[in-house]
């Protein structure tokens, strides 16, 4: 288990590696969750990430969500704001489903994560992908981000993670 901090001004991402089959930086993962969090309207956050495998992540579907199956990532708002003046959150993301699902969409497992890691922050901020107007807006900021980034997405766009 690795688990790293990373503070800039009021922004305090922290990473815990339960499953390190995907190889991305810390910093990157903390630049890349405070550019999406800033981006969205975000003052400040105290947000963590764990990056899991199946078995855990099936655990906390079915313990949180009644899913008897693992996802790809979870997201847990732990404040009770309505604002994004200070986002507390955590966001929980499966390496090893990144594996099996990057040949889809046409990129590398280590781009599935990132997908994953930008997907999360994007629930803290009142994102949601229930119903096709929901997926849209997801979709749009998604495209947003994954563009800033040079990681333009191939594959099945729609789907809903």
């Amino acid at each position: 288990m690795i688990d790293s901090r990373v503070s800039s001004t009021s922004f305090l991402i922290e990473v815990d590696r339960a499953c390190s089959k995907v190889a991305l930086s810390d910093d990157l993962i903390c630049s890349r969750l405070a550019d999406v969090l800033r981006g969205e309207g975000a003052s400040g956050c105290e947000v963590s990430v764990s990056i899991i495998g199946h078995q855990q992540m099936h655990e906390l579907n079915v313990k949180f969500l009644s899913h008897d199956y693992p996802t790809d990532v979870l997201s847990f708002r732990l404040d009770d704001r309505d604002d994004l003046s200070h986002v507390e959150g955590e966001v929980i993301v499966s390496a090893e489903m990144a594996i099996d699902q990057a040949a889809e969409f046409g990129w590398s497992a280590e781009n599935e994560l990132m997908y994953y890691l930008l997907h999360g922050p994007l629930h803290l901020c009142g994102y949601d992908d229930h119903n096709d107007a929901d997926i849209l807006q997801m979709r749009q900021r998604e495209s947003h981000y994954l563009q800033s980034w040079g990681l333009p997405r191939s594959g099945n766009e729609g789907a809903p993670h």
